[in-house]
């Protein structure tokens, strides 16, 4: 995967590319304080959490999100009403703009499509997991299949995490019986997995008319 640099002075909306994935692990400090960026209740939601390292990582993620939603709908950060549908997936309504983001206790990723569904996940193992548990669990006989270490168990969770979200599903029962890899081609898809500078895996699923070539890094 090309990684670029993320220059705020050139984020305007014609130098964009079609799909704009972005990573972080902190807000610019170009820009301000992060809870300028932010709704009230945001900043109160963002700030509930025991674990205080994510509670940093969801503020920033939240506010990187508003500061570029801004310039792709013309309103100011904190006026973009975001709302969360049925399936739990925060969407702008009747906006034309789709958005997904994730994050781990340290880093986020963004992304944001205009006129298609886009789905992001970035996952970084503590240590302790059972994946032989999960992937029982979670993975289809063809993703057991493929999976031989923590980094082939990272792509096809967070593969598999992220096509949900990009169909608007997020998470839900009888994980083993979804198998991404076909459903992505039978839906029309394109994936893409990528290590990220801290050792986190994620993924990106979109239309497959859109190429992602580049992830942004601020």
């Amino acid at each position: 995967m090309n990684w670029q640099p993320l220059y705020i002075s050139n984020v305007k909306k014609e130098n964009l590319p079609e799909i704009l994935v972005v990573y972080g692990t902190g807000f610019p400090k170009e820009l301000g304080i992060p809870e300028n960026f932010l709704t009230h209740s945001e900043i109160i939601k963002f700030n509930s959490g025991k674990n205080k390292p994510q509670n940093s990582t969801r503020i920033a993620c939240r506010a990187t999100l508003r500061w570029l939603l801004s310039i792709y709908t013309g309103i100011s950060p904190k006026y973009n009403q975001i709302i969360v549908n049925c399936f739990g997936k925060p969407c702008i309504p009747d906006s034309g703009v789709f958005f997904n983001v994730s994050h781990t206790s340290f880093s986020f990723l963004v992304g944001v499509l205009v006129s298609g569904r886009i789905g992001t996940d970035i996952e970084l193992l503590k240590g302790d997991e059972n994946l032989q548990e999960i992937s029982e669990y979670a993975f289809s006989g063809n993703e057991e299949k493929a999976l031989f270490d923590d980094t082939s168990f990272l792509k096809i969770w967070t593969q598999k995490e992220a096509l949900l979200k990009a169909a608007g599903l997020g998470l839900t029962n009888n994980l083993q019986n979804i198998d991404s890899d076909k459903l992505i081609t039978k839906w029309g898809l394109n994936a893409y997995s990528f290590s990220c500078p801290n050792n986190e895996i994620a993924s990106v699923v979109v239309r497959a008319k859109y190429q992602l070539e580049s992830v942004y890094f601020i």
